[in-house]
């Protein structure tokens, strides 16, 4: 919130990152234990999107799962993509969508969070074809796009909210009975834990979701590694 304020000018400094809050043992070691809630592996992942996609109504919300899980954008991010940025291989990550107090349709589109969320992100085979699909979607329902235009709209031709986002996810949670509190971070946390899984450098990994502070990065991958690990040991004893 006071980042925020810097950056809409109504301060000059946020002298709250100057505050250091040392963790007690007890509240660190309930955090270790709850660090698998905070991402999706492929199987739920999976099983998230099978079901999601039985209903017509949420094909739009499955495909931005599917995209968030493949490429680790922070959903504003996504929200603020137009038809310009994506080259057929890449997105240009090149700002986010500021909607305060302001209706969808008045959203203006500003700079990323911050330096290193500038960024170019290759995109795989299937977000590839994830991104023709939905641009195709929407010339059809919506006429001719031209560069100007977001990618990701609802049905009313606006970019669609992170509320209406996450009021889908909260009701599938509950469809799923799934403990896992879903969002639309939980798949950028899912997507860094895919990464680590795949033995990718911590450094490109930061790169690609656009991290300029290695904790959170730094805490999943430990995490899954530490997991990879004892995967190891099983199957050498399955041999």
């Amino acid at each position: 919130m006071l980042s925020y304020a810097v950056e809409k000018k109504y301060i000059k400094q946020n002298l709250a990152l100057n505050v250091k809050i040392q963790r007690k043992k007890a509240e660190e070691e309930k955090r270790k234990k709850n660090m698998d809630k905070k991402y999706l592996d492929q199987s739920e992942i999976t099983e998230l999107l099978v079901y999601m996609r039985k209903s017509t109504k949420r094909l739009l919300h499955a495909n931005i799962v599917e995209l968030l899980y493949l490429t680790g954008l922070r959903y504003g991010e996504l929200q603020a993509l137009q038809v310009k940025d994506f080259d057929g291989s890449t997105l240009d990550i090149n700002g986010t969508l500021d909607y305060s107090f302001l209706k969808m349709a008045d959203a203006v589109k500003t700079t990323p969070k911050n330096i290193y969320s500038k960024r170019i992100v290759s995109l795989p085979n299937r977000a590839v074809k994830i991104v023709y699909e939905i641009i195709e979607h929407n010339s059809l329902v919506f006429g001719s796009q031209s560069n100007e235009d977001y990618i990701f709209k609802s049905s009313r031709g606006t970019p669609l909210s992170l509320h209406s986002f996450n009021m889908v996810l909260h009701r599938v949670q509950d469809e799923l009975k799934w403990d896992k509190n879903l969002s639309s971070h939980i798949f950028r946390h899912s997507h860094i834990s895919l990464l680590a899984e795949l033995n990718l450098p911590l450094k490109t990994i930061m790169e690609r979701v656009g991290h300029s502070d290695a904790n959170t990065t730094l805490s999943i991958y430990n995490h899954v590694t530490k997991k990879s690990k004892e995967q190891v040991i099983d199957r050498l004893n399955n041999l």
